[in-house]
């Protein structure tokens, strides 16, 4: 220990727990098994029965709650089919950053699986700005001149100048993100996909983009995503980049991400280099 360690004060750091009830806690850790420090984090998180606890420590797919309930779902994924349908490219508008990119992976995946095209354009954040703005977009119509749809991921829903402006060059808009709304939503656009948005049910709040994005793939692309292996595969890259964020850890996010745990220890265990993508 140099000086500079002797005149540190301890400790440099201190774990700050919220108030329980330590009888509540108890009788928790014996009904479910577990210990009562971990008994104790589940009621500060609201956990408070057995059967709340069990769901949350080993949640399972099954479980979720339908995408289509979260508003905006359905409408943006018929939009997505009717172009699929007139053989027009989708344009996956995503962003720079890890849940951008999966974001973006995601859903353009999702929509070749079921006989479409799609065309991903990332903004450059440092020229253009962060995400879905006036001179992203210009460079996007610029590189895909025939574009008659942007579906923009992980971006977007406080951003109605570059709505307004790709909607008077005739492009149709689709705008799914995650982000708190800062200004007023694109009025322009023909569909709008946020659980920060009224209505979306408690399982389907706090999810990262890349969540966002795999609720709002057309239900053909959900249910019959070409095999079993590609929608695990979509499932595995929307958890891990949920990981990767400070999102909170609940309901469907939890499901997620146990799920790729669950995937990757199984992949191990059979010899596979499980891959996030």
């Amino acid at each position: 220990m140099n000086d500079t360690d002797n005149n540190a004060t301890w400790p440099l750091c201190r774990w700050r727990t919220g108030e329980v009830d330590d009888a509540q806690a108890e009788s928790l850790a014996q009904a479910v098994g577990v210990d009562v420090p971990l008994a104790r984090c589940l009621v500060i998180r609201g956990i408070e029965t057995a059967a709340e606890a069990e769901a949350f420590l080993d949640p399972r797919l099954s479980q979720c709650v339908m995408p289509d309930e979260m508003p905006g779902v359905a409408q943006a994924a018929d939009i997505i089919c009717s172009h699929i349908a007139r053989k027009n490219t989708i344009v996956v508008f995503g962003d720079f950053d890890a849940d951008g990119m999966t974001a973006a992976s995601i859903l353009a995946q999702a929509i070749e699986g079921i006989g479409g095209r799609a065309e991903i354009f990332i903004p450059d954040r440092k020229a253009e700005g962060y995400g879905f703005t006036p001179g992203a977009l210009r460079r996007c119509l610029e590189t895909h001149p025939d574009t008659k749809i942007i579906v923009t991921v992980d971006c977007g829903i406080s951003q109605a100048d570059a709505c307004r402006e790709a909607v008077a060059a005739g492009v149709e808009v689709v705008i799914t993100d995650h982000h708190q709304m800062t200004e007023s939503t694109p009025a322009e656009a023909s569909a709008l996909v946020n659980p920060e948005l009224g209505g979306t049910p408690d399982p389907l709040r706090h999810l990262c983009g890349a969540g966002v994005s795999r609720c709002s793939t057309p239900i053909r692309a959900r249910t019959r995503l070409v095999s079993r292996n590609s929608l695990s595969a979509t499932t595995m890259r929307a958890a891990t980049r949920r990981q990767t964020l400070l999102t909170p850890r609940l309901n469907l996010s939890t499901r997620l991400s146990w799920s790729t745990r669950r995937q990757s220890w199984c992949s191990s265990r059979n010899g596979t280099l499980a891959s996030s993508g």
